[in-house]
């Protein structure tokens, strides 16, 4: 729908839609599990005359109370202008409906824009950042600067960008080169000068990526790396740096990402899907649809319940700079026993784990559950999640969080022919990357 050229796509609802090859050109806006993120639409419910994005009662009771989601809402491109100049929503200024949108439980871009924010790697505790030790900042490449590039498409117009460029420099003195003429870096005529800003630095920060001109709706993507020279720049500033250099693939706001790099923010996001090794586009087609395994064209598995090579890092994965640990807190093994006849209800089952701070830092542990059916069951994934939480616990301090679960739901698989079924036999729910474990042994009778 392109609304007579006075917009773009402006009307859309909540879309599933899988992430099935990380080429797609919509990557950017969907995940391999859903739902971490709900949109409001601008649209109103005529019944209750309430907008959507201002509606509390459809926001945080029904999205966060009875369905439980624990990830963003956000409004579509221009639902809260919509709001305004159109519905004419209660007569109410752009001020008075930003605030009603904030308290009925839509996120700001800067609360979104640091809980996204993922830390893959910290070697020696490198981050976060001292600004008192680290005064001089060599900010490098391609999004340094960036302000359209981090709103990506169907976003409204900011009132103001932003950029990673003056987020950081309220930390210290910035040294600032491109390194790239573009974000497509198609030459290293802008090394030489990035290599002398890392020579200077006290920490050197390189911000590399895509955009809407490498990847889009309409723009699949060839393979998985970087665009053109920009994985040489990183080698290139890497070899002369005075001090840490911190790699920032672009994703989140300026300030966010000072601070996070700083140690204003704790970070605690998690990675929404895969990331594959870059062979993997040379393994299969994007034409090819089965998210299960195709043995007979030695085609991996899609996404992580089917996924079943090598990956750089998985879904779910994420660091922070609180040290967590956990332990069950509940028996380790249950058994459900089900009598088979069509009174039979389904069985909740009831899981306590304790999440525990290692560290002289708070932080905030999204406790990530996943069920995985019996061995040697045809055709079923290998894990799938079945609830997260995040937890927060004081620096040293414990913290217990509790789930219950469908066993139905929860431990049923769909087969190859599309039905759901639940298999007998012992189930395991893993927590996190499966140091925990706990069994179901499920058994059926007449």
């Amino acid at each position: 729908m392109y609304n007579l050229g006075r917009a773009g796509l402006t009307y859309w609802s909540p879309n599933i839609n899988v992430v099935r090859d990380p080429r797609r050109g919509r990557l950017q806006r969907h995940q391999e599990k859903t739902l971490l993120w709900l949109l409001c639409a601008p649209t109103t419910v005529l019944m209750a005359f309430l907008a959507t994005c201002a509606d509390p009662r459809l926001l945080k009771g029904t999205i966060r109370g009875e369905w439980d989601l624990h990830g963003y809402i956000v409004s579509d491109c221009d639902s809260i202008q919509v709001m305004v100049d159109n519905h004419k929503w209660l007569g109410d200024t752009k001020e008075d409906v930003v605030a009603q949108v904030l308290k009925a439980g839509k996120h700001t871009i800067p609360e979104a824009a640091r809980e996204g924010a993922v830390l893959l790697k910290n070697i020696n505790e490198s981050l976060p950042l001292d600004s008192a030790k680290f005064k001089n900042i060599a900010v490098i490449g391609p999004h340094a600067n960036s302000t359209a590039a981090m709103v990506g498409n169907c976003a409204g117009v900011p009132c103001r960008y932003v950029t990673p460029l003056d987020g950081i420099s309220s930390f210290g003195e910035v040294i600032y080169e491109m390194g790239c003429g573009e974000m497509a870096c198609r030459n290293d005529s802008l090394f030489f000068p990035a290599m002398e800003a890392a020579k200077k630095a006290d920490a050197t920060l390189l911000l590399v990526g895509l955009d809407l001109s490498i990847e889009a709706e309409s723009l699949d993507r060839e393979d998985l790396l970087l665009p053109g020279y920009q994985t040489q720049l990183i080698n290139q500033v890497a070899q002369v740096y005075r001090g840490p250099v911190i790699l920032i693939i672009m994703s989140a706001g300026g300030r966010g990402i000072a601070d996070v790099v700083f140690g204003k923010y704790n970070p605690k996001g998690r990675l929404p899907l895969t990331w594959y090794e870059s062979s993997y586009v040379d393994m299969l087609p994007m034409t090819s649809m089965p998210l299960r395994p195709v043995d007979s064209f030695s085609y991996p598995g899609r996404t992580y319940k089917f996924y079943n090579g090598a990956a750089v890092y998985p879904f779910g994965y994420g660091l922070s700079y609180t040290e967590f640990g956990n332990e069950l807190a509940s028996p380790a093994e249950a058994y459900l026993e089900i009598k088979l006849n069509k009174h039979q209800q389904c069985h909740d089952l009831n899981h306590t784990s304790e999440g525990y701070s290692q560290r002289d830092k708070d932080g905030s542990e999204v406790v990530m559950v996943y069920s995985k059916p019996p061995d040697g069951v045809s055709g079923a994934h290998a894990k799938q999640v079945i609830g997260f939480e995040r937890v927060f616990a004081a620096a040293g301090k414990s913290n217990k969080v509790r789930f219950s679960f469908n066993a139905c739901k929860s431990l049923a698989i769909v087969d190859t022919t599309g039905y759901k079924v639940f298999p007998s036999d012992v189930h395991k729910i893993t927590v996190g990357y499966g140091g925990l474990l706990f069994f179901v042994r499920v058994s059926f009778n007449h």
